[in-house]
């Protein structure tokens, strides 16, 4: 993995804040944030607790239900202050936080430039 994903993942929209990857052995750890960017996650909250815990707790929870329901792409979750998306992509657990707006649409932004990286 290296950091040019990361900046991929970040040009893909303006209003993406954060990513964050980690493989599913939980190792090689991969975080970056939009340049000037205010956080509202201290560091430790961000790296440890969303992008080491809650992504791949998350992921793996949804992919159990993959055999009826088909291969997860993506899942999005919104909150007051920020709007999180979490992705599986090529055995890498991808958390990205945007600004507080419906995540769909840059989700399947998302979706769409990921799955061509991984085809590279």
């Amino acid at each position: 993995m290296d950091e040019r994903l990361l900046d991929e993942i970040l040009a893909t929209d303006k209003r993406i804040r954060y990513v964050g990857i980690v493989n599913d052995k939980l190792e090689n750890l991969m975080v970056k944030a939009r340049a000037g960017l205010e956080l509202i996650l201290d560091k430790c909250e961000a790296e440890e607790k969303l992008v080491m815990l809650a992504g791949p707790i998350i992921l793996g929870t949804l992919e159990k239900f993959s055999d009826k329901l088909g291969n997860l792409v993506c899942a999005g979750a919104r909150f007051k202050r920020l709007s999180l998306i979490f992705l599986k992509v090529d055995g890498m657990n991808i958390v990205i936080s945007t600004d507080p707006v419906p995540p769909y649409s840059i989700m399947k932004k998302l979706e769409n430039k990921l799955l061509t990286i991984v085809e590279k």
